[in-house]
């Protein structure tokens, strides 16, 4: 049997039927190439633009307008909660220093697995337990996917230099 090559990233909506849902975790969502398959066993190739996630219900597509659905695939991930806001909105602000992939939810975090993560929050009073779930973290302020584009034909160039000029100038 053939493998169904998907070429398309098309968005969170289609006007088609969806021929099949394509399962992957967090790392798995970050490559622009894999070989997997649908949650019913259809072989599927990713060929897809490379540098972006796809999120969690997204829908790709064949270059003849086949759709498939992305999901997010359990996997464990470490979460930590606590029941203080401005505890929690500490350890966001010390965790988004370091820029990681973190799913921020009421009063809880999400994150992959890492011993020194885990300690960070812990020294806060976190709770912190590994659990099986479906990791859907924030996609940074500026991700492909829903986050800063210009799409009106005009040069923000300027703008992009006077930007990178302050953020170097108050970077550590």
């Amino acid at each position: 049997m053939s493998v169904i090559e998907i070429t398309k990233v098309i968005g969170d909506h289609c006007h088609g039927e969806i021929q099949g849902v394509i399962e992957l975790t967090f790392d798995d969502r970050k490559k622009a190439r894999l070989k997997t398959q649908t949650t019913d066993g259809t072989d599927i190739g990713l060929f897809l633009p490379r540098g972006n996630v796809l999120p969690d219900g997204f829908i790709v597509a064949t270059e003849d307008n086949q759709f498939y659905k992305i999901k997010a695939k359990k996997e464990l991930v470490m979460q930590a909660t606590c029941d203080d806001w401005l505890t929690f909105s500490t350890v966001c602000y010390h965790l988004g220093n370091r820029h990681l992939t973190l799913e921020i939810q009421p009063l809880t975090l999400l994150f992959q697995s890492d011993h020194v993560l885990a300690d960070l929050c812990k020294h806060y009073n976190l709770k912190i337990v590994e659990v099986e779930l479906p990791f859907n973290p924030l996609n940074g302020a500026y991700g492909e996917f829903g986050g800063h584009s210009h799409n009106d034909g005009l040069d923000h160039s300027a703008e992009h230099t006077l930007a990178n000029k302050v953020t170097s100038e108050h970077s550590h």
